[in-house]
């Protein structure tokens, strides 16, 4: 995972917050977490990789600044962007491939977890794919890439990240 942040300023602190800070969590190995695909709530495929991107677009306005230097306003010119490609393996028919092929918008989830308190789950509201060639079959599933893109709605945002660990609280 790679995050890029854009930050106004740093407010350094004096003192550290009254309380006692959690304990570490033991590293666990990602290599045995099982990832899906939702589409609508229904499970349609396992993930064998996924490769995706956020951008939001933001870019700092240095024409909006105050005394100190420090920028006030971004700019908000381009339209954000959810995009990527996933490698599926199909979960006994080609209904990923017809939804793709319908080049409808599709509510999706791509869900990875180890358990029900350690997960990773990217909503979408809105996602259109794109097959990549032909299904490749074999002595197991199916297997398909497929680009995709994702759109806000009216009524929903265009990426709903939901990380779950073994702390409870921050």
């Amino acid at each position: 995972v790679k995050v890029g942040c854009l930050f106004r300023k740093e407010n350094k602190l004096t003192s550290t917050a009254a309380g006692t800070p959690a304990s570490i969590v033991a590293r666990e190995p990602v290599l045995n977490w099982l990832g899906v695909l939702k589409i609508g709530g229904t499970l349609v495929a396992d993930v064998m990789s996924l490769q995706a991107q956020f951008d939001n677009k933001l870019a700092p306005d240095e024409s909006l600044g105050d005394a100190n230097g420090y920028t006030l306003g971004h700019n908000l010119d381009e339209p954000m962007t959810f995009t990527g490609s996933f490698r599926l393996r199909f979960r006994g028919n080609a209904t990923v491939d017809d939804l793709a092929k319908a080049r409808s918008a599709l509510a999706a989830e791509s869900l990875c977890s180890r358990s029900a308190t350690r997960s990773l789950s990217l909503a979408t509201a809105a996602m259109f794919l794109d097959p990549v060639g032909k299904p490749v079959g074999g002595p197991g599933k199916i297997e398909q890439t497929y680009n995709f893109r994702c759109a806000q709605t009216a009524a929903a945002p265009m990426l709903t990240a939901t990380l779950k660990n073994a702390i409870p609280t921050y």
